[in-house]
């Protein structure tokens, strides 16, 4: 029979190394999403909402805040998608 492969999008982020900004893209999708950021020990440092459409759409994240190091980018609220590493290097 037929196998059917099913894609896992992934989260677009730019720049890596990042500093102070960090671009995302999200897919199309309806209702909000959560981009959540963890530290190497899984504990919550960055959090914030945001609306989504149907087109999809490109949103900043201020990482200000963030230490230089390696976190991860969660998408809450998005089916299925993979996490994105984020470096924070200044």
């Amino acid at each position: 029979g037929m196998a059917a492969y099913v894609s896992v999008p992934a989260l677009h982020v730019w720049p890596v190394p990042a500093q102070d900004l960090l671009q995302v893209s999200l897919p199309a999708h309806t209702g909000t999403i959560a981009l959540v950021v963890t530290d190497a020990r899984g504990r919550e440092v960055l959090r914030n909402t945001f609306a989504t459409g149907t087109t999809g759409r490109t949103v900043t994240l201020g990482t200000t805040n963030l230490t230089n190091g390696t976190y991860t980018l969660f998408a809450r609220g998005l089916a299925n998608t993979m996490p994105a590493r984020i470096i924070i290097a200044r």
